[in-house]
């Protein structure tokens, strides 16, 4: 008989596997279309890539993170691009950290990019870290690698839990 555990593991693998795919695809777009820093897309997607990626391995309810075990990752390349993206959702994205988010106040008249405008009063601006375009490649290897990770675990789980059961139409996957 199979244990509410083994359904609530299989259940956080299919949700990681469709947050990693997501991740995925942003990131495709983002190599794709986004050429420039001055792109006003560079920290949506940049944002999206993060957040999607960094999912399931956060505390989600009401079933908690992947286990500890998928973020350890075969190299150290591969290692230091998954802590630097859950680093930069932890600090920059689900949460405004001081070192990341720098916070400037300008006067009225300084001249400001794009078109050397001077202000017509004071103003604020927001200096958001944004990681170079070729991180993005990184982190689609990564991506990719999760990925078949996850769904090769995700095939040995549905063999495991309904290799046996009898059903010809679709069922959803309920945790005792």
């Amino acid at each position: 008989m199979t244990t509410g555990h083994e359904k609530r593991e299989l259940y956080k693998l299919i949700l990681a596997r469709s947050d990693i795919t997501s991740a995925l695809f942003a990131c495709r777009f983002f190599i794709k279309n986004i050429k420039d820093v001055k792109n006003e897309l560079w920290l949506p997607m940049q944002e999206a890539i993060i957040i999607s990626y960094a999912r399931p391995f956060t505390n989600n309810k009401p079933f908690g993170s992947l286990k500890k075990s998928w973020s350890e990752m075969p190299t150290i390349e591969m290692q230091n691009v998954h802590d630097q993206v859950i680093n930069a959702r932890n600090m920059q994205i689900a949460h405004s950290d001081l070192k990341q988010n720098k916070v400037f106040i300008f006067p009225k008249g300084l001249k400001l990019p794009p078109d050397n405008h001077p202000s017509s009063s004071i103003g604020v601006e927001i200096h958001n870290f944004k990681f170079p375009i070729p991180f993005f490649l990184n982190v689609e290897k990564l991506c990719l690698f999760l990925g078949r990770k996850i769904h090769s675990e995700i095939e040995k789980k549905l063999i495991n839990i309904y290799g046996n059961v009898d059903f010809h139409e679709k069922i959803e996957l309920t945790i005792e």
